[in-house]
């Protein structure tokens, strides 16, 4: 569970610098990363809140909303910008793992039970 409390961390404030980045600056930000200028501050919003579930709840839903936002940008900005596009990919696998150690934390639930 340590992975998970750690990820979570991580995620909900990397979530909330760059949801806080899209609010207070949404062009700069949405040029660095090849975007779409109109939709700065929404993306600073989607990021400030899901980071803020991430720090303020242990549920996993959170976790499921940041992976979701990960693969929506990958999928969003892959011909955009390739390379942001593969960094939210690789913040989407992180994400994958932390929710499937968060919803299944005993690797023993996997393992076979005809010892």
């Amino acid at each position: 569970m340590m992975f998970v409390r750690a990820s979570r961390r991580l995620l909900g404030w990397g979530s909330v610098a760059f949801g806080m980045w899209g609010l207070v600056h949404p062009r700069s930000r949405t040029s660095l990363m090849g975007d779409d200028p109109k939709v700065g501050r929404w993306l600073g919003v989607r990021d400030t809140v899901v980071g803020a579930a991430l720090l303020g709840t242990s549920a996993p839903w959170p976790v499921g909303l940041r992976l979701a936002a990960d693969v929506h940008d990958a999928i969003r900005l892959r011909k955009r910008s390739p390379g942001v596009a593969l960094g939210a990919a690789g913040f989407a696998a992180w994400g994958a793992a932390t929710l499937a150690a968060a919803v299944a934390p005993d690797a023993s639930l996997w393992a076979a039970r005809d010892h």
